[in-house]
């Protein structure tokens, strides 16, 4: 599951009694107001909105809670992206000796700024935060960083698909170049957005409170669940696997993937899909003034202070377990191999980068069955420079507009920042598809 009850972006303590204690505490504070499942779709939204909220708040109990260690232990942190910068400095704060180790020559992983110049910049990572995702405003409260509202969705922003051009909010006239009838649900009247809105509603009113327990306590799958966990999304809206609300005929599914983005996620799991889209159903998202970079500065002159050793252009090659309390990692650098020995290793790697080290003893069966059975969505940005804002002499002040081009999703910039601006993004997933 992409979804963490503590979110993607912060590392916690995982004994099996702090999680149980800590998700049972999240979950009654988010259904305290609601003592019976929700009778109506608003009341059912209302409730897994605030239990999303509560999931991804940031743990600031049990961070105060731990203790300071006598003796500092060494702990190596793999990784500089978020997850890594968190667990460096939240360890550094609490008195360990930490270093952390990027094979990049950058830190920030998939949170990239790109500069034109001083004032001109655009984002090739993460560019948007929800409101609910509490441990990332934790720390954009705690460094200070100034923040504005992203502009997410626009009805004056265009649909192109089939080779025709209309505002999203002119929806309709782009409904004959499909096949919008049965046999499969007619989507004749509704935008992309709606038809794709009750696909993602029906499925969403499965869950219930205890399922959130099922899956992020005990790690299993209720049994009312495993429907979408077996199919992809692109399997139950296309009716490959015929749930009970039924699917979209061919030109429908191409609709509805196309002109809301959707089409990403067609090979994902559909439950891993639903719960991506509670944490990201949040309507209220911000960006940083400056760009994500900002975020990912404030960390590194944090590490300074806190004394954090930061080694970047060091690739771990392999970890070894000598003993209970002794960990060796290696690492390439300019010079040649390098290792030092720790008292603890925490890898915060991607899946595929974590399953490219060297484990001696190799890790245990299942966790590599887990690692191999984590996949990517491949995609990638293009930030275009233009001289002048010219969308907004079209009307438009930002949100996206989709294609069924190469080109599949387009951002326009809401704020003016600076006098030369500008975006385009595309996702290579979808470009594979199209032979590009």
């Amino acid at each position: 599951m992409s979804i963490q009850p503590f979110s993607p972006y912060h590392y916690v303590d995982l004994n099996p009694e702090r999680w149980e204690s800590r998700l049972d505490e999240l979950l009654s504070v988010a259904t305290a107001d609601h003592v019976r499942r929700a009778a109506d779709d608003l009341a059912q939204d209302e409730l897994l909105k605030e239990i999303i909220f509560e999931l991804y708040s940031f743990p600031e109990k049990q961070l105060h809670s731990a203790k300071t260690p006598k003796v500092p232990k060494k702990i190596c942190v793999i990784g500089g992206g978020i997850a890594g910068l968190t667990a460096a400095y939240e360890l550094s704060c609490k008195g360990f000796a930490v270093q952390l180790l990027e094979a990049a020559s950058r830190l920030g992983g998939r949170m990239f700024t790109h500069h034109f110049d001083k004032d001109t910049y655009g984002e090739l990572g993460a560019m948007r935060i929800p409101a609910n995702h509490g441990c990332v405003w934790h720390y954009i409260t705690k460094f200070n960083l100034e923040t504005r509202e992203f502009v997410s969705h626009n009805s004056d922003a265009y649909l192109y698909l089939r080779e025709q051009r209309e505002r999203i909010e002119k929806f309709r006239n782009l409904q004959n170049r499909f096949n919008l009838r049965p046999p499969g649900l007619s989507c004749i009247g509704l935008s992309p957005l709606d038809a794709a809105e009750q696909f993602i509603r029906y499925h969403m009113s499965a869950l219930s409170v205890s399922d959130f327990r099922s899956i992020f306590q005990e790690f299993a799958i209720p049994p009312g669940l495993r429907v979408l966990e077996q199919f992809s999304l692109g399997q139950l809206t296309r009716g490959d696997y015929r749930s009970g609300f039924g699917y979209f005929g061919p030109d429908a599914c191409e609709y509805l993937g196309r002109g809301t983005g959707m089409v990403w996620f067609d090979q994902a799991s559909c439950l891993q899909f639903i719960l991506n889209e509670l944490a990201l159903k949040e309507p209220k998202k911000d960006e940083i003034v400056g760009g994500m970079v900002r975020l990912i500065d404030s960390f590194r002159d944090a590490l300074t202070k806190t004394g954090v050793t930061v080694a970047l252009d060091s690739p771990v090659t392999a970890i070894e377990v000598q003993s209970k309390s002794n960990v060796r990692v290696f690492w390439r650098t300019d010079r040649g191999e390098e290792h030092r020995d720790f008292d603890y290793v925490i890898c915060a790697t991607p899946a595929g980068a974590t399953l490219r080290l060297r484990f001696e003893p190799p890790l245990a069966a299942q966790v590599y069955e887990a690692l191999t059975n984590v996949s990517y969505a491949s995609s990638g940005k293009t930030i275009v420079l233009s001289n002048e804002r010219f969308w907004e002499e079209d009307g438009i002040f930002g949100g996206g507009s989709y294609t069924d081009l190469a080109k599949t999703n387009m951002v326009s910039l809401g704020q003016q920042r600076s006098s030369t601006e500008p975006r385009c993004t595309s996702w290579l997933h979808c470009e594979q598809r199209s032979g590009c």
